[in-house]
């Protein structure tokens, strides 16, 4: 989310539009901060418990209640229309709701030191696919046998591009 500080443009990850929280700034670059939410003052009635980590790809906004996921979503989309396109939009797009768990089709997963799951952003560190619900349980069964039994271990990383009709 963004916030401003001195009037420095700060985005700050973990927040939700419209809290007051207490955030940690990770990194500096040109004309914006990057920060954490380290402790929320006064949450929004939209925050819930993250079911995985947040830095785990796909998990940025795990920790909104999904319906405001979706028009977050959506005012992301309109305010890039408007700032880099340079498009007036005549309304605030409305983003679909898709099935909130088990809702990939497709994934890339990483094999990791026996492990499989996706790499936490702007890393090559594991976090386990299972615990992100991006994957319908099957799947994951799956993709983690198939894995053990065919795999080299001897390969340091793998990547597995996972594609499974919906029934």
């Amino acid at each position: 989310m963004i916030g401003r500080v001195d009037g420095q443009v700060v985005l700050v990850g973990g927040a939700i539009p419209g809290e007051h929280v207490q955030a940690r700034i990770d990194r500096v670059g040109k004309g914006v901060a990057f920060a954490e939410t380290v402790g929320v003052d006064e949450p929004s009635s939209d925050r819930r418990t993250a079911f995985a980590d947040p830095s785990c790809g796909g998990c940025t906004y795990s920790h909104i209640a999904y319906p405001r996921q979706l028009e977050i979503k959506g005012q992301v989309i309109t305010d890039a229309f408007a700032r880099i396109g340079r498009l007036t939009l005549p309304s605030v797009v409305t983003v679909k709701a898709s099935p909130e768990h088990g809702y990939r089709m497709r994934a890339r997963l990483h094999l990791r030191g026996g492990r499989l799951g996706f790499f936490r952003e702007g890393t090559h560190d594991l976090c386990d696919a299972r615990a992100t619900h991006q994957l319908l349980p099957e799947t994951c069964d799956t993709r983690s046998s198939g894995w053990r039994r065919g795999s080299n271990r001897s390969a340091r990383t793998r990547s597995m591009v996972s594609s499974c009709p919906r029934t």
